[in-house]
């Protein structure tokens, strides 16, 4: 499905991010320049893959899903796709907060 397909890219490019990011708190932690993006855009980054991985985990199942790269009709689905990832992050932040309340 398309969600498998889009979970494994997520996934892949958080690691990519966090191997770059570990990499340029070294080179930074040495003294060498850092060339490229710079930590705070890495960490950024990450930050917005993340809340993609966020997006496709904990969509909820009864919808259809919306593509988060759509081949076509970006527009029309960027506005359900924002709809539907404040949902998804409602429904990780309660299941977040239950697991802390059985702590």
């Amino acid at each position: 499905s398309v969600r498998f397909f889009e979970k494994r890219k997520i996934l892949r490019k958080i690691e990519q991010l966090e191997k770059k990011i570990a990499a340029a708190k070294l080179m930074e932690a040495s003294g060498a320049d850092v060339e490229g993006e710079s930590l705070e855009q890495l960490q950024e980054n990450l930050e917005k893959w993340k809340k993609d991985e966020i997006y496709v985990k904990y969509y909820p199942k009864r919808e259809k899903y919306i593509s988060l790269f759509p081949k076509n009709n970006a527009e029309q689905a960027a506005e359900k796709r924002e709809e539907m990832r404040e949902k998804a992050e409602k429904i990780a932040a309660r299941i977040e907060e239950r697991n802390n309340k059985k702590k």
